[in-house]
């Protein structure tokens, strides 16, 4: 091979070869997909990738929405006719095989009671390491009383008390708020800061302060975000006690009463109240 190569490289004669299966066509057919969308009039969000954005009125609403995992596609509108529109315009340029409502994408399940105006997803599969020794932590962020986003994980550092988890989650969840505030401004719904909730007092006041001491000097430089966005003012800190705490049973088991009080105040229900 060695040999192959030096004398085409010494005779400048190369060969033309087919690349090998996969190596550029996800990348051409991302610049393909982006191109054709340019065209229609979409721009692609600059906090995520994966999102074109198109608006059709001066509604608050007033967008198409268009979501792309690979080859999979998501689309909303407030306007179903636009949805419509965009389906035709798609199967024009590229074969489509268009699977009607959205009932799963990306390993979750999708449930919708239009008249009731009810949304349900379910994300069955979860693993966890239970042996690593480090902490849980957990968050969840809403919008307009419901909740748009959780995550619940294993941390990737070791903590020494609970002030630390709860001060290293503090910090994860302000960089996920950052992000949805961005977000939500290229589709109109800018927020100006986020509240967060945390039920640690202690955890609250390190971040509210800057301070600095034995307890807390090893912690690495970059949980110390928080501490920058809260004196910037985009993040408003609030003391909430513990049994109120949504995020509470991300991190702990808790109460069958305590669980549907918390799913209640996050409006979310289960699939056997669909009906009621």
């Amino acid at each position: 091979m060695r040999k192959d190569m030096k004398s085409l490289n010494d005779n400048k004669n190369w060969k033309l070869v087919e690349l090998p299966m996969g190596k550029q066509s996800p990348r051409q057919w991302n610049k393909r997909f982006d191109d054709f969308m340019k065209s229609q009039d979409f721009t692609r969000s600059a906090e995520d990738p994966h999102v074109y954005l198109k608006r059709v009125s001066n509604e608050v609403f007033g967008l198409v929405i268009l979501v792309l995992y690979v080859n999979d596609m998501l689309i909303a509108a407030k306007d179903k006719s636009e949805v419509e529109k965009l389906k035709a315009q798609l199967s024009m340029e590229f074969s489509l095989k268009d699977l009607g409502p959205a009932k799963h994408i990306l390993g979750m399940e999708i449930h919708r009671d239009v008249k009731g105006g009810k949304l349900w997803l379910t994300k069955k599969n979860y693993a966890r390491d239970l042996d690593t020794r480090r902490s849980t932590m957990g968050y969840v962020m809403t919008l307009g009383g419901g909740c748009i986003t959780w995550r619940f994980v294993l941390q990737k550092c070791k903590t020494l008390s609970t002030m630390e988890v709860e001060y290293v989650a503090m910090t994860e969840a302000a960089k996920e708020a950052i992000w949805l505030d961005r977000l939500t401004s290229e589709t109109g719904l800018p927020q100006g800061f986020v509240t967060h909730y945390c039920d640690n007092k202690s955890a609250l006041y390190l971040a509210a302060n800057q301070v600095m001491n034995s307890k807390i000097k090893h912690i690495h430089v970059k949980y110390h975000f928080i501490k920058q966005v809260v004196s910037k003012g985009k993040v408003k800190l609030q003391k909430i006690v513990g049994a109120l705490n949504p995020a509470d049973g991300f991190t702990k088991y808790i109460p069958l009463e305590s669980f549907s009080f918390h799913r209640a105040k996050l409006q979310i229900l289960p699939m056997d109240e669909e009906e009621s």
